[in-house]
């Protein structure tokens, strides 16, 4: 059976109380995303990719030895779900996270065949990676053991990190429930997109991009509720608009269709949202 590098560690380790839990973390990393925020100082987060995979639960806490001797008394240690080691490296800026990266390839190398560290910083977007496969850099940007350093952008890579996970349980409760609320609802989705066909040229349902949980793009649907064009007359009507800012909404708009007024009266054009959550 598989253990989780939060089983390996459970006992006495050297970094002790230090070494926080998966919420615990994710809690000091809003902390320290919102201490940013207010001062621009950046910061840095170093992970340890999938360490339980690769060793045995002695080297795993050999590591984590190493890492102890040599983070400040202000850095924090943690997992990140339960099986990646990381440091939370406050007032830091890229550069003192790729020290650290290259000290740490260094030191375990010999513990690890393939160690791979990640350093992310906050607020840049870029994203650091130190592993003994990547492509190399000029002689003075690998450590002494030969690792090189590759350097990648990756959109919101703090935020994406923090992100708690849904329970799996959860998960197959909403598959199941939205599974059966499709089923159900098939009579009235056929009656829908029937009379959206009858009444307006054009497609059934509007797809539109929305940010999701960590950022992560997708796309809703919905039931189509306006005329095809809708976008592009939406500029002659921008002298109506009652709303400030990019929000746009008018009375009686006349982009809506005769069944797409019926449809967000009863808000039956969100139901096939219903297929986002399978």
């Amino acid at each position: 059976m598989k253990r989780s590098l939060a089983t390996i560690l459970n006992r006495t380790h050297p970094v002790g109380d230090r070494l926080l839990k998966p919420t615990e973390f994710r809690r000091q990393i809003d902390r320290e995303m919102a201490r940013t925020d207010r001062t621009g100082e950046q910061f840095c987060l170093l992970v340890l990719r999938n360490l339980v995979d690769a060793i045995p639960a002695d080297d795993a806490k050999r590591i984590v030895e190493t890492l102890s001797q040599r983070i400040r008394r202000t850095d924090d240690v943690g997992l990140i779900e339960h099986d990646q080691l990381a440091v939370l490296l406050p007032v830091t800026p890229l550069a003192g996270g790729n020290k650290l990266a290259k000290q740490l390839c260094d030191a375990i190398y010999n513990l690890i065949a393939e160690p791979e560290f990640e350093v992310f910083c906050y607020p840049s977007n870029w994203l650091m990676s130190s592993s003994p496969s990547t492509q190399s850099f000029p002689e003075d940007d690998s450590t002494s053991s030969g690792i090189a350093m590759r350097v990648s952008v990756s959109p919101k890579p703090i935020e994406l990190l923090t992100v708690a996970q849904t329970p799996s349980w959860k998960r197959f409760l909403d598959i199941l429930g939205a599974g059966f609320g499709l089923v159900c609802l098939s009579p009235l989705f056929l009656l829908i997109g029937t009379l959206i066909r009858i009444t307006s040229p054009g497609p059934i349902f509007y797809a539109q991009e929305r940010s999701g949980q960590g950022g992560k793009a997708f796309k809703i649907y919905k039931f189509r509720s306006m005329v095809i064009d809708a976008d592009a007359k939406r500029a002659e009507l921008l002298e109506q608009n009652e709303q400030d800012g990019p929000a746009f909404k008018i009375a009686n708009d006349p982009r809506v269709t005769l069944i797409g007024k019926v449809l967000r009266a009863m808000s039956l054009d969100e139901l096939p949202q219903l297929w986002n959550v399978v």
